[in-house]
């Protein structure tokens, strides 16, 4: 794998693809962490609730994968 430097991580977090896919992104958690869980069941319920969750999580995941790497980056 190459080298990412800073200035690689900057350019591609200053294109306007990324940041059109990371707005998208933050749109989508918050339009989740707004939606109500409340479902027919309670098993519907908790399985909506962990499914919220783990979205929330994986789009974490991309920003600590971001902030990681740049941290890393020469």
């Amino acid at each position: 794998m190459p080298v990412l430097t800073k200035q690689d991580l900057q350019d591609w977090n200053s294109n306007p693809v990324t940041k059109a896919i990371f707005k998208e992104i933050h749109d989508q958690v918050r339009s989740i962490q707004m939606e109500s869980v409340v479902r027919d069941t309670c098993d519907q319920t908790a399985m909506q609730a962990a499914r919220n969750e783990g979205m929330v999580e994986g789009a974490t995941l991309l920003k600590d994968a971001y902030e990681e790497i740049e941290g890393s980056a020469e």
